[in-house]
């Protein structure tokens, strides 16, 4: 796989996906699949790492409106990536996407930019730090249909061994055996790998407060992944469960019980385009800290 390094992140350019983000020399706090030619069992290869995918879920990633027809459309995964510097700092990722919407029978093509700078250590003394900013920018480079409703779906993948933490409130349970809402240090929890089966929940955008956390005190060296992004109450989002259509959640999480690598996502989609509205923008940070467990517990309570 061609990769690029840029300062502690490592780029994958034929998928146009962040591949590692090193906290501490040699620590890589993402899942990376281990098998180079391993495919999953939807015949695609999972590299890992920060990707974006095109939502909504159920119209673009199941031919049949189904979980057993899941595809993953090389339009969309791997696209066709093209990666250049505008300086020093800040590396540019630009995919052109060629995205069918099962349902409607008809594809539009995308253009996603990814704009990537590394940001300065906001870490306590004696923690390691690394992190980034993303501005990103989805545009349709033709007409789109109507029903057509394309938006940013941005997913970081981390390893097993770990727990996901978000802010307290009622979720929606997207697919799967979600065991229901536990608690640590009284905020609700996650374990990956899932621990009976997999499953995936939603926080609805009135809820949402652009928030989550990844905290890992099974390694060697503990670590602590946080994600914030850009989230709009009343905004037009549209990625919703099978089950419920008329609800719409713009912030997901998904634990996998193993037979796909045991890791778990923190997900979160953009506002959908529009005929009247082609372009979307959005932004989101990802910082990593490395340490001791107290070191790590201590910021994970800052951030909620």
């Amino acid at each position: 796989m061609n990769t690029i390094k840029f300062g502690k992140l490592e780029i994958l350019a034929d998928y146009g996906r962040i591949l590692k983000l090193e906290a501490a020399p040699g620590l890589n706090v993402f899942w990376n699949n281990p098998a180079d030619n391993k495919t999953t069992s939807y015949g695609w290869f999972n590299p890992g790492g920060d990707r974006i995918w095109i939502s909504p879920e159920a119209e673009t990633f199941m031919p049949d409106g189904t979980l057993s027809s899941y595809t993953v459309q090389k339009g969309i995964d791997p696209g066709v990536c093209t990666v250049s510097m505008a300086d020093d700092k800040t590396l540019v990722m630009t995919s052109l996407l060629d995205v069918c919407f099962f349902k409607l029978g008809k594809s539009v093509k995308l253009q996603l930019k990814r704009t990537i700078t590394e940001i300065e250590s906001d870490a306590p003394a004696g923690v390691s730090f690394a992190g980034y900013r993303q501005e990103l920018e989805l545009t349709a480079i033709e007409g789109l249909e109507n029903g057509m409703r394309p938006a940013i779906w941005s997913v970081l993948q981390l390893p097993p061994g770990g727990k996901i933490f978000f802010p307290d409130c009622d979720v929606v349970r997207l697919s799967g055996a979600y065991p229901g809402k536990q608690f640590e240090g009284g905020k609700p929890v996650l374990y990956a790998p899932a621990k009976d089966a997999s499953f995936k929940i939603g926080i609805t955008p009135e809820n949402c407060r652009g928030v989550m956390a990844y905290i890992n005190e099974s390694t060697p060296t503990a670590y602590l992944v946080a994600r914030n992004f850009e989230t709009t109450p009343d905004g037009r989002y549209a990625d919703h469960p099978l089950h419920a259509p008329e609800i719409f959640t713009n912030q997901q999480f998904y634990c996998n019980y193993g037979d796909l690598g045991g890791f778990g996502e923190m997900e979160y989609h953009s506002q959908y385009l529009t005929c009247e509205n082609p372009v979307i923008r959005t932004a989101d940070t990802v910082r990593a800290y490395a340490g001791t467990s107290e070191e790590m517990n201590g910021i994970l309570n800052k951030l909620f």
